[in-house]
């Protein structure tokens, strides 16, 4: 029973690995969207506010 738990044992390993990657180029991904909507939205707010100001 041991020594058939170590070889399934070893796949899963290598699964989060992959699952880590893609999950890492999914979130630069998505924070560099996040990054030009946040700056989009914060020139805006900057232009509007400076019409009001003027």
């Amino acid at each position: 029973m041991a020594s058939n738990a170590g070889p399934p044992a070893a796949p899963p390993q290598f699964m989060p690995t992959q699952l880590n990657a893609l999950f890492g180029q999914l979130l630069a991904q998505n924070l560099n969207c996040v990054v030009q909507t946040m700056r989009r939205v914060i020139h805006r707010q900057l232009s509007l506010l400076r019409r009001r100001t003027t």
